[in-house]
């Protein structure tokens, strides 16, 4: 399915369409600090989503930050098994 699937394209246009401010999205990030629980940062190197991203809500959360290898900024669609696995070997830790 993923992509090849008219309804998620739909989806994924129309939130690639939306109009966010930039300072809804700092304070909505910082806010993750306050979360207590543990957490597992998944993400790719890719030019669209910057690697110090990934450091910084690492840092921001106390969690794991792991990265999944030849995927772009969705790295569930891109890479779902490797994604399974992180998920699952966070999760049994």
């Amino acid at each position: 399915a993923g992509l090849a699937d008219r309804r998620i394209r739909h989806d994924l246009v129309k939130y690639c369409r939306t109009k966010f401010d930039k300072a809804d999205l700092i304070r909505a990030t910082n806010r993750l600090s306050d979360f207590a629980g543990d957490v597992l940062v998944l993400w790719s190197r890719n030019p669209v989503m910057p690697d110090d991203h990934a450091t910084r809500l690492a840092e921001l959360t106390g969690g794991t930050l792991r990265y999944v290898d030849d995927a772009n900024v969705l790295v569930m669609l891109d890479q779902p098994e490797q994604t399974a696995r992180e998920i699952g070997a966070f999760l049994t830790r």
